[in-house]
């Protein structure tokens, strides 16, 4: 049974851009609730839409996210494939099904 005292970490969104689509939004708010949930006293911050230079196409390129805690940092590349699931093959990697 979890005391009511248990401090857990603070998570602060930094928003760089807005989210390109509902599946940068869905994956933000997954992690969100996950770290939101971890024990401890420190910070998490979740960079959401980084822009970090411009590619050869003269557009900027941008990371979806960016996650600092505690642990470590992650970059995280989100997908949006609309009309496909995807599926577990086993412990390391997924398979894309098309619908």
């Amino acid at each position: 049974m979890a005391s009511s005292l248990e401090r857990h970490l603070r998570v602060e969104h930094i928003i760089c851009g807005a989210f390109a689509n509902t599946s940068e939004e869905t994956a933000f708010r997954a992690i969100e609730r996950r770290l939101n949930a971890e024990p401890g006293d420190g910070r998490a911050y979740i960079l959401t839409n980084l822009v970090h230079g411009v590619g050869s196409g003269k557009q900027p390129d941008e990371i979806d996210m960016v996650v600092i805690a505690p642990g470590g940092a992650v970059v995280i590349e989100v997908k949006h494939w609309a009309g496909a699931k995807v599926r577990r093959s086993n412990g390391n990697s997924f398979d894309l099904i098309e619908r």
